[in-house]
């Protein structure tokens, strides 16, 4: 457990605030009636210079695939010795190009070079070798893959064995090659007297941590998790109680006003390591474990698991009693992550000389150490992604009645999977010979006389996944399916992606046959918005690629 340090004395004489952040609004946004400036900076001396910019040879770097995690701690304090990254399988993942000052990029994958600015990768469950990206201009070359990371699992999770059992590994966006550190949030004198050096000096207020956060973005397609633990060292009574809150966080950067989900933990089930014969100042470690109940209408309900679709804000709180906790610290990154990506966030309560209190909501970039504090808590998640992909979005029944046999590729095991149908449609799961596979046949009854058409939707669903199987029989507005379609359609980030040979028309119809939208289609890869769209089976009508189905 190298690099566990206190940094919050060197902070608190060395730091000042660039600015705070109200949560009144629920946005992550500046207040700039707390901006601070240092005594020894003169704004008027202060002068916009126009300088041209030297000629300089390229910088590489990429960002990873949005929600990709990354391998943390167990439970039990253990951590992988590889760096391994996690993303989904059987979508689009993006690894944006973030280089500068290039005139040409070469991605180097699966031993595939490509020339695209960002590279685009769509896999099953399998694992790689990471993206190496190369970019050029006229004075020089540069290349870059994520330091220190040996492979990229595409879904699943990571679990390894202890030695007496196989244990989850702990998924999360802070990176292991970045060392990590403890903060002290606690409200003893010393937790006190450092937050209020940092964000009070001179000022007469003081400053109290209550809540912190990590901010985790919205993936590419949705994970679930049973647990989530915190690293820390604390000393806390057994009656403490630690509380764990999450937030939904729209595409605006809004945070909900009110958590979906809350974990409760009491100190006596806080878990402790004896770390004695180390080279840190600590010989214990704490994590503090939470399951969780979502929120209905205001009451707790404990879930299993917990579907992640959208970004979400996770808080900790409990720490703020000094009879029960004399000292909390926790964990984050030591090192700020590269591209200015910040998932540290902080609630402080305020109260000034006259006797006011406020709140305020901030990330830790608004602190300066010399360089932004761009950081990830070390908030970790037992987390899969799974997949359930494969067979056929539609069956037209015969109006005898009849059946249709396909086999599907399944995180899940057939035992795990539910169906809905109607009534007068049979759905039978078994698990298939191959790994990772299910055969599913789905009969439908004669048509009732006097009936000319009728149609349904069979949902086979698990955590964090679903396939719909849009059934029609008699007449129906959806048939002519191209089993030849020559463009290339899928989901990404909820609209539509599609590749083609070459430029097109299209018309999107739904499982009723009914006109959604028409595009005209470019060559190569487009993008149709879909957001809007309620989930279901789609049409894609083609003038001269045939017709291709979507499930949203």
């Amino acid at each position: 457990m190298k690099n566990l340090h206190r940094i919050a004395t060197a902070l608190a004489l060395s730091a000042t605030v660039a600015a705070s952040a109200t949560v009144a609004d629920g946005y992550v946004k500046a207040d700039r009636s707390q901006l601070r400036v240092s005594e020894n900076v003169s704004r008027a001396s202060m002068k916009q210079m126009v300088v041209s910019r030297p000629k300089a040879a390229p910088t590489a770097y990429y960002t990873r695939p949005a929600g990709a995690l990354f391998n943390g701690f167990s439970k039990n304090l253990g951590l992988l010795q590889n760096y391994v990254m996690l993303a989904p399988a059987y979508a689009d993942a993006t690894w944006h190009n973030a280089s500068t000052d290039y005139n040409t990029v070469a991605w180097t994958f699966d031993g595939v070079t490509t020339t695209e600015t960002d590279l685009v990768t769509n896999l099953p469950y399998s694992w790689h070798t990471m993206p190496i990206l190369n970019v050029k201009n006229d004075d020089g070359s540069a290349s870059y893959s994520f330091p220190d990371t040996q492979n990229v699992q595409f879904g699943g999770t990571f679990t390894y064995n202890d030695g007496t059992a196989d244990v989850s590994a702990g998924l999360g966006n802070w990176r292991v090659n970045k060392k990590y550190t403890s903060w002290g949030f606690g409200r003893d004198a010393y937790a006190d007297w450092t937050w209020t050096m940092l964000f009070g000096l001179n000022y007469n207020e003081t400053w109290v941590v209550q809540k912190v956060g990590n901010f985790f973005e919205k993936p590419v397609r949705p994970y679930f998790f049973s647990e989530m633990w915190v690293n820390c060292v604390t000393d806390c009574s057994a009656d403490t109680e630690f509380v764990m809150e999450l937030f939904h966080v729209d595409d605006k950067g809004k945070v909900a006003a009110k958590p979906f989900a809350i974990g409760r933990c009491a100190g006596s089930d806080v878990l402790s390591f004896d770390v004695s014969g180390g080279m840190t100042e600590d010989t214990t470690y704490e994590i503090i474990p939470f399951s969780f109940s979502k929120i209905v209408d205001g009451e707790e309900v404990p879930v299993s698991h917990l579907v992640i679709d959208d970004a979400m804000m996770a808080f900790i709180s409990g720490f703020d009693d000094p009879a029960k906790v004399p000292y909390y610290d926790t964990f984050s990154q030591y090192e700020p992550n590269d591209d200015g990506e910040c998932n540290s966030y902080l609630i402080f309560d305020i109260t000034t000389a006259t006797g006011g209190k406020d709140s305020y909501f901030m990330p830790t970039s608004y602190i300066t150490n010399g360089k932004p504090l761009n950081l990830s808590n070390c908030f970790n998640m037992d987390a899969t992604f799974p997949w359930l992909v494969g067979g056929d979005d539609a069956f037209a029944a015969p109006v005898e009645g009849g059946s249709t046999t396909m086999q599907l590729n399944s995180y899940f095991g057939a035992t795990q999977l539910t169906v809905e149908a109607a009534e007068w449609i049979d759905v039978e799961i078994t698990d298939g010979a191959g790994e990772n596979t299910v055969n599913l046949v789905v009969t439908a009854e004669p048509l009732p006389e006097g009936t000319t058409s009728r149609q349904c939707e069979v949902r086979i669903t698990a955590p964090a996944v679903e396939k719909t199987i849009a059934v029609t029989q008699g007449e129906s507005g959806i048939e002519g399916v191209s089993a030849s379609c020559t463009a290339k359609v899928a989901m990404c980030d909820g609209d539509i992606s599609v590749t083609l040979p070459a430029a097109d028309q299209v018309t999107i119809l739904d499982a009723a046959g009914r006109t959604v939208t028409h595009a005209t289609l470019t060559e190569g890869r487009n993008v149709i918005p879909a957001s809007h769209l309620a989930g279901g089976l789609y049409l894609l009508r083609f003038a001269t690629h045939g017709t291709a189905k979507i499930v949203k």
